[in-house]
């Protein structure tokens, strides 16, 4: 009722010469976070939570590589 829903965002949004692809995890519980990193000011913008195997399949939607992900603990 008082919070929308959150989107995934439009990968056009997120290119590839700006941003990286950032899992932020939870040393406590685990919880993943997938996002993006800025490169300029490495700023973390979250998308969703994830799943160790939701996410190729979303580095695939967003046009990113394995290799280029970061961990954030």
């Amino acid at each position: 009722m008082f919070h929308r829903k959150k989107t995934v965002a439009d990968a056009a949004k997120w290119p590839v010469d700006e941003y990286r692809p950032a899992v932020k995890r939870s040393i406590c519980t685990g919880e993943a976070v997938f996002g993006f990193i800025r490169r300029s000011d490495n700023s973390f913008t979250d998308i969703c939570l994830v799943k160790d195997e939701d996410i190729p399949k979303l580095l695939a939607q967003y046009g990113h590589e394995r290799s280029d992900l970061v961990e954030i603990y």
